[in-house]
């Protein structure tokens, strides 16, 4: 009997001091700042509210498509051949891209397996996205690269970051380096279009797109060198109107006084630009009888991508309106001004119109 009431009171104490440790615990931890408690994961936080969703019967499907996060990431690709040197040896690089990676979360209660990577392919510096979030390079560098061909140029993506397709378009953060590694290096803030347009047909799209934008010059190991840097963005079609100045000096008189001066003249003469394929289908569509999501949509878009297969398009102005004005010495100058762009199908250079014998 001793014994056997030795063996219990041992087992209560243990028991006591078990249940003493885990009260300790849990004191300490309600008394640690909240800034250093360890919250749950947001796919944690993400999957506890998908359980909670479905115990109590709602949808998930907002969740998974807005709510629940998913990877942006730098992806690298090892020694990649680039082409030849002019020693005749094989060029190697490092590629490097902004790769998202889709949330692996249950989608109308399947349970969809985690894709698996391609092994070759390194992944870094992760940040989290949302709903339709963008995965793209915030910073990247130019690499001159001396091939027995010449000179090719290519760009490198450093980091990565998550940038709304919602709002509306607009010009974001984009920080390219030139001549990295030398003593030219420089860094621009150059600008990258992004954001939502709005459809302006049944079939016709818009994209964002740069619509302004100027120049500055860096110091390179030969010289000068012109970087492009966007101003502003606009939603527009395929084929649309870019700006361009251009400038003059002006002979101005003062109807006034009668006195002439000099001065300096600045015109937005604009310039066509874009590319043509998408929109000659977009308005042949626009152009048939058959509505989105019909039998016959499908039918129409294959005569249509065939009809401008085989033909060749351009982007040239749609209206222009031309500007006079005298420069020195009173020469009268005519400025032609393009307000608005079109594609046409590409002229041979017997039907084109000769401006001096109107044919």
């Amino acid at each position: 009997w001793i014994s056997y009431l030795s063996a219990i009171m041992g087992v209560q104490i243990v028991s006591y001091l078990l249940a003493l440790c885990v009260l300790c615990s849990c004191l300490s931890s309600e008394a640690r700042p909240a800034s250093q408690r360890r919250r749950p994961s947001r796919v944690a936080r993400s999957e506890t509210l998908l359980s909670q969703q479905r115990s109590a019967g709602q949808s998930t499907n907002h969740l998974e498509e807005s709510e629940a996060p998913w990877s942006c990431s730098l992806a690298t690709r090892p020694n990649q051949y680039v082409g030849i040197s002019p020693l005749k040896t094989s060029v190697l690089v490092d590629e490097t891209w902004c790769q998202d990676h889709p949330h692996h979360y249950p989608l109308n209660g399947t349970e969809v397996p985690p894709t698996k990577r391609n092994s070759s392919i390194r992944h870094s510096k992760f940040t989290t996205c949302h709903g339709t979030d963008r995965c793209l390079p915030i910073a990247s560098a130019h690499e001159e690269l001396n091939l027995y061909t010449g000179i090719l140029t290519r760009q490198k993506a450093h980091r990565c970051k998550c940038f709304s397709t919602t709002e509306p378009c607009r010009p974001v953060k984009h920080i390219e380096v030139f001549f990295a590694n030398t003593p030219y290096r420089a860094s621009i803030d150059t600008k990258r279009c992004i954001g939502s347009c709005a459809r302006i047909g049944r079939f016709a799209t818009q994209s964002c797109k740069a619509v302004k934008n100027h120049t500055v010059t860096i110091a390179g190991p030969n010289g000068a060198h012109c970087v492009n840097v966007i101003d502003e963005c606009a939603c527009e079609r395929g084929c649309y109107r870019e700006s361009r100045h251009v400038a003059h000096i002006e002979h101005r008189v003062d109807t006034g006084t009668g006195e002439k001066t000099l001065g300096n003249k600045t015109i937005d003469v604009g310039l066509c630009t874009g590319s043509c394929e998408q929109q000659v289908v977009e308005d042949c569509m626009e152009k048939s009888n058959v509505n989105e999501s019909t039998p016959g949509e499908g039918l129409q878009r294959i005569i249509c991508e065939n009809r401008a297969k085989g033909k060749k398009y351009e982007c040239v102005p749609k209206v222009v309106i031309a500007e006079v004005f005298n420069t020195t010495k009173g020469v009268e100058v005519t400025v032609p001004i393009i307000k608005s762009c079109t594609c046409i199908q590409k002229l041979l250079p017997d039907q084109m119109m000769d401006p001096l014998h109107g044919g």
